[in-house]
């Protein structure tokens, strides 16, 4: 990212998504004043967030008889109607973990199985996102805990706590890649929570072998835009530099070896991009085309305004 001096005033600024998570499952009543636990309740949180500025809201669902996390698919129907009649132009993003909090004691934090949460791909009215986690791995939300975080409620039980510390995510291939299609199925868009670079490499792959559709193929062009700017761009820049500064080839091997490289990795692309078939899919990738050229076009405009003199009062 390139910044000025007047990059931090709001109309200079790239369009922002806020994502806001009122919802939380790890809260119970009693834990906080404000906690949402009626229907109209949480309907209002969601309503708040969207007039503060929030863009996407994270989607869970609360039981208004218990105050607990929900896993009943009916109310999850049901907020998601309400919701989406208040705040119609907010992107709803269901959670996948659908209630993963500990309802007895001596219970574990542990995620639904792969047919309960299959089932979030069937929802009506449609998320615009559910979250699919690529790859088991332990999800410990205490260990970002500061001290004071947990005071005052459940938490604080060190019962409690080691039953959320414990979690692990349970999600092998079977049910992601299942996950994926069925999303497909139902024009559902896949939201990936990236704990750690393993399940990066594992997002990766799966759009490498495009098992990964939807967002994720406007997204896999985003990156051939830039790769395909760089090889029209990288070579020509270096040769420019080096004439201008009079500088050896070795200072700009990073620039001629990525216009060298890129173009492997633009064959590469141009293969996946060519096997869309949906008229859908193949207008969300020019749509994007346009855009990030325009994106990446405005960082070197932005050069320029870089090399103004600032104006110092006197």
């Amino acid at each position: 990212m390139y910044f000025t001096d007047d990059s931090l005033v709001p109309e200079n600024m790239q369009p922002t998504i806020i994502t806001a998570a009122p919802f939380g499952p790890e809260w119970l009543p009693g834990d906080t004043d404000d906690l949402p636990v009626t229907w109209d309740q949480q309907v209002q949180a969601a309503v708040d967030c969207y007039n503060a500025g929030a863009t996407m809201l994270h989607f869970h669902v609360r039981d208004p008889k218990t105050g607990q996390g929900s896993s009943n698919f009916d109310q999850y129907n049901e907020l998601l109607g309400k919701v989406r009649n208040a705040v119609p132009k907010m992107i709803i993003q269901v959670g996948g973990s659908i209630s993963f909090a500990p309802h007895t004691d001596g219970a574990k934090a542990a995620w639904l199985n792969y047919d309960t949460r299959h089932m979030l791909t069937e929802l009506n009215p449609k998320p615009d996102f559910v979250t699919v986690t690529t790859g088991t791995t332990l999800w410990d939300i205490t260990q970002a805990f500061i001290p004071g975080d947990d005071e005052g409620t459940h938490l604080a039980d060190p019962k409690v706590a080691a039953a959320w510390s414990g979690m692990v995510v349970d999600s092998k291939p079977e049910f992601y890649i299942e996950h994926l299609k069925r999303l497909r199925k139902n024009g559902i868009q896949p939201y990936f929570p990236l704990a750690h670079v393993h399940q990066l490499e594992i997002l990766e792959r799966l759009i490498r072998k495009g098992v990964v559709f939807l967002a994720e193929k406007t997204e896999r062009f985003e990156v051939e835009i830039l790769e395909g700017t760089s090889v029209e761009v990288a070579s020509r820049a270096a040769e420019a530099l080096e004439r201008s500064l009079a500088l050896p080839k070795a200072a700009f091997t990073y620039l001629t070896s990525h216009g060298s490289l890129d173009q492997e990795h633009t064959k590469f692309y141009e293969s996946l991009v060519n096997r869309l078939e949906d008229a859908g899919d193949r207008s969300a990738v020019i749509r994007c085309a346009r855009r990030f050229y325009r994106l990446y076009g405005d960082i070197f405009r932005a050069l320029d305004a870089a090399r103004q003199p600032l104006e110092v009062a006197a």
